[in-house]
């Protein structure tokens, strides 16, 4: 009998722990704090490369902007570590993940540098898939001259996944914008976070991504866009979020900065400023691409919207400028999931005399296997519809660079008539579309659409895979191995358990996706 009642009584203790440890996962976060607002530094003489970009405007009309493709991500590391060392007002960092690896470490490391200087830096990150911890970003944001904002992050009282669930359907929303600006003068937009994937230093993976380098009109319109972001109720200071941490967890941080720039990071700082995209662009031996162009971001208030509420807007621009496509429309995109909506819409861009080609993840190279499930659904019939599909073949890295990487494709590129060009951070499909927040710049400038595109003949046909329907609406993939033409009935390089798994994840909803 006492041994049934020891039981019992374990069974209850045991029972009001796990509610209270529920209950206390399913916090949720107060939105309701008073914060300072504060808006970009405008573009001023006093500043070098103000005085650079206001020549810049003299000379070609404050309308216009200046746009160079960052390919390598090598060169895109570089040009952001060289604008951070040559800023003397202002940064200002929007980004959907910053991860505790080596970038992250260097771009701390360099920000505390500018900021000792005298230069303001604010950062906003989204909160989901940053895996730098609290302290990491403490030890930022106790710089007087830094703040760092998370937007819509999530309770940091019990646990974060469960706070997560709680709140599922305010807490799925997020800010993917990314953006990078110094002294109101230059920026860089694009689909690259802040980790090692996105700029080719990752041992196992790369990144195939691009980002824009921009000075003239767009800058202040990307400010703007930030500011907006900023000074959103749902952009917290990270102090209201979670207690501040000890001196001595700030030093072991600080610690930790200072061992990896004393190793590798040293080595990668200096290859990237010494990129040969870099050293043209100084010394001035690269053409800029002059143009027109416009942001497009969408507001904020995206996040507070229902999922099916008509606040897309950045899609719904780009959709008009490709009802009007008298040619073609290339679509590079990590992600592809068109929807039974979408599907009407682009029959529509066919039927109205545009070719369409997607290049887009193999199940191979892709890092995301539920969303290429959901892709899988349409590929027949985007086929019979008349798109050309391009699928990015894993080991593309090793073909062009005979690296020992797997490669995945993360460029967000709309090219529209080879004019028309898009870049920023949208992927086609629900969740970039419907449920997250998004931004990116229209550019009119065949001369830039000829520049991206301008080695795609060259290198194709070796890193990707085109798909063909056969009369039997069986897909086969057309590419090339060692020179030699291979046609593969079944998903290229891909093992029986990776084709499984994609079979099990068509269940999931692709509304999430």
């Amino acid at each position: 009998m006492h041994r049934a009642t020891t039981l019992s009584a374990r069974a209850r203790t045991l029972c009001i722990s796990i509610s209270v440890i529920v209950l206390s996962g399913c916090a949720t976060t107060d939105f309701n704090v008073e914060k300072a607002e504060s808006q970009a530094i405008a573009i001023s003489q006093t500043t070098t490369l103000g005085q650079h970009t206001l020549a810049w405007h003299q000379q070609h009309g404050e309308h216009k902007s200046a746009f160079y493709p960052l390919k390598s991500g090598i060169d895109a590391l570089g040009a952001r570590l060289r604008l951070i060392e040559a800023a003397e007002q202002s940064i200002d960092l929007q980004y959907f993940l910053m991860k505790d690896d080596i970038v992250g470490s260097l771009v701390s490391a360099k920000l505390l540098e500018a900021a000792d200087r005298g230069v303001r830096v604010r950062f906003l990150l989204d909160d989901i898939f940053t895996s730098v911890t609290d302290n990491d970003l403490y030890l930022l944001d106790a710089h007087q001259n830094i703040e760092v904002r998370l937007f819509n992050p999530i309770a940091r009282r019990g646990f974060k996944g469960l706070n997560y669930l709680g709140d599922f359907s305010q807490a799925n929303r997020r800010m993917h914008n990314k953006s990078f600006t110094v002294d109101g003068s230059l920026t860089i937009v694009g689909g690259r976070n802040i980790a090692a994937e996105y700029f080719n230093l990752k041992q196992d993976a790369k990144f195939f991504d691009l980002d824009m380098l921009v000075k003239g009109a767009v800058v202040k319109e990307v400010a703007e866009s930030f500011d907006q972001f900023w000074n959103h109720s749902k952009a917290l200071p990270i102090e209201y979020l979670n207690n501040p941490p000890s001196s001595k967890a700030l030093e072991q941080v600080q610690n930790k900065i200072e061992t990896v720039m004393q190793n590798a990071g040293t080595t990668v700082y200096q290859t990237a400023i010494d990129s040969q995209l870099l050293n043209d662009l100084i010394q001035q031996r690269i053409a800029e691409f002059i143009a027109s162009a416009y942001v497009i971001s969408e507001s904020p208030n995206k996040v507070d919207y229902s999922l099916n509420d008509d606040s897309i807007r950045l899609i719904k621009q780009i959709a008009e400028f490709m009802l009007q496509a008298e040619d073609n429309i290339i679509i590079f995109t990590p992600y592809f999931i068109p929807t039974s909506q979408g599907m009407a819409f682009w029959q529509r861009v066919i039927d109205n005399g545009a070719q369409v080609s997607l290049v887009t993840n193999s199940l191979a190279s892709t890092n995301h296997v539920p969303v290429h499930a959901a892709y899988e659904g349409y590929r027949k019939d985007l086929l019979a519809m008349g798109f050309n599909i391009y699928e990015a073949r894993p080991d593309a890295a090793q073909i062009i660079k005979a690296a020992d990487q797997t490669s995945t494709l993360h460029t967000k590129l709309i090219i529209i008539d080879n004019r028309y060009v898009f870049v920023g951070s949208l992927n086609l499909d629900p969740r970039s579309v419907i449920i997250n927040t998004e931004m990116g710049i229209l550019i009119d400038s065949s001369d830039l659409a000829e520049s991206i595109l301008d080695d795609r003949d060259s290198i194709f046909e070796r890193v990707v895979y085109r798909l063909q329907l056969t009369a039997d609406r069986d897909i086969q993939w057309h590419g090339s191995d060692s020179g030699k033409a291979v046609i593969l009935d079944t998903e290229p390089q891909t093992s029986w358990w990776r084709r499984l798994t994609a079979k099990l994840y068509k269940i999931l909803p692709e509304g999430q996706l």
